[in-house]
């Protein structure tokens, strides 16, 4: 199979995937002495375990381990921009996701640039997240069909106001006051 970027033959491996029941992340690239990607790794999301020092460790949230050491992959070749499939490992050691469970697979999950703008103007508005994220998920009919969870809505709305204030708790509010005095030259 030929691909004509990596975008194209990432999409292709997801869309797969998701037909049979796993999820996917990149991993490695090669390069050439031109610092071009010659070769392009991407692997199913269960590959791996965790790293040993967090084995022993106390957490204060426990975090569910879904890395068995799966082996499954597909290796890309690039040449004159052209990604062909050099190397393709389809035996899993773990159990596909159900059906009705494909929605929680992370590489699937997708905040469009139109939810994020919703997102943020209704937020912005007063209304809490939760009331957003179902208003969203009935606009899409089902949970399944929306592309996200409200967890991505959460981590999103945290990024929004973080970017918010990036400048300082205390200078967001003089920016904020000047602001209100340039609209009304009697406050302050």
């Amino acid at each position: 199979m030929k691909f004509n970027s990596e975008e194209e033959s990432y999409n292709a491996y997801n869309s797969y995937a998701l037909a049979k029941g796993f999820g996917i992340r990149k991993s490695a690239k090669t390069y050439n002495i031109n610092k071009e990607v010659t070769r392009r790794l991407f692997l199913c999301s269960c590959e791996g375990k965790s790293g040993k020092l967090f084995l022993f460790q106390e957490r204060k949230r426990q975090i569910l381990e879904y890395r068995c050491g799966c082996m499954a992959r597909i290796k890309f070749k690039i040449s004159n921009g052209i990604w062909e499939v050099c190397e393709f490992y389809d035996v899993h050691s773990h159990p596909m996701i159900e059906y009705n469970l494909k929605h929680f697979i992370q590489s699937d999950r997708k905040l469009t640039s139109a939810t994020k703008s919703i997102l943020g103007f209704m937020v912005d508005a007063g209304i809490r997240t939760k009331k957003v994220v179902r208003y969203l998920h009935n606009e899409d009919g089902e949970i399944e069909n929306a592309g996200f969870i409200e967890q991505d809505a959460h981590n999103f709305i945290q990024a929004h106001k973080r970017n918010m204030i990036s400048s300082g708790d205390a200078q967001t509010v003089i920016n904020h006051f000047m602001h209100l005095q340039s609209e009304d030259s009697n406050f302050f």
